[in-house]
């Protein structure tokens, strides 16, 4: 009985260890080039493997690859949300990265920004950096700048990924993140803005044909191919003359 209470003891501590080895085994054999039944390997790994310096063949790990993993406690770097929002007016977007674990020792990550629908040089300005942790430290945060226009637009975004972590690991799910520009501008032009708001149909007739010619240039000018159509729709109307 004695015995069988010890195995039983012992059991989630190996499982764990056993788990923790056969991860660490699979990853290395596979940057050397070893057959390994068919799985997915986060990339995010790299850099742990390049600290532990793991040498496996197939299944084989040696005894200091397996003392090394034992000590392994990296922490979890990610976003504190997968969505951040901001205004237009504000001039800047800003973008909080978290650490989750033990938080001793310092560690690092890069990051980029993306296109989406808001593209760089227009509505934003192209980022890119690194996030540094000193020990005890749970929390930065970056910021990238919003180029603020007069021109309407819906809400657009941009995209933000985390990259090339040291000493940590960064979380699979939330290492990309949508930043959301809310737009600030007055439909179709500012030009407009107090006849709009104010509501009275006066105001806006008497700005009728210009409120018009607003749309009309605001829609040329953000669907190019309206523009292409009307003229070809015009040339037809001639030919057909």
């Amino acid at each position: 009985f004695e015995l069988a209470r010890l195995a039983c003891n012992r059991l989630p501590r190996s499982l764990a260890k056993r788990h923790k080895l056969d991860r660490l085994s699979f990853a290395a054999s596979s940057a050397q080039g070893v057959a390994m039944p068919s799985m997915k390997v986060d990339p995010v790994y790299t850099p742990l493997l390049q600290q532990t310096s793991v040498s496996a063949q197939g299944s084989q790990i040696s005894d200091r690859a397996e003392d090394v993993a034992e000590g392994l406690d990296f922490d979890i770097v990610q976003f504190a949300s997968n969505i951040f929002y901001a205004r237009e007016s504000d001039g800047k977007a800003e973008v909080k990265v978290i650490r989750i674990g033990s938080l001793a020792g310092s560690c690092s990550v890069k990051f980029k920004t993306i296109d989406g629908s808001a593209k760089a040089g227009k509505k934003y300005k192209y980022t890119e950096g690194v996030v540094e942790f000193a020990p005890g430290e749970h929390s930065r945060h970056f910021e990238v700048e919003i180029i603020d226009d007069n021109e309407f637009d819906t809400t657009i975004e941009f995209k933000v990924e985390l990259r090339g972590c040291q000493s940590c690991i960064l979380e699979a799910g939330f290492k990309l993140c949508r930043v959301m520009v809310l737009d600030d501008d007055m439909f179709p032009s500012n030009a407009f803005e107090k006849e709009i708001k104010s509501g009275d149909d006066a105001a806006l007739h008497a700005v009728g044909f210009r409120l018009l010619f607003a749309f009309m240039a605001f829609t040329y000018s953000h669907v190019p191919t309206i523009a292409l159509k009307s003229w070809l729709m015009i040339l037809l109307a001639q030919l057909g003359n």
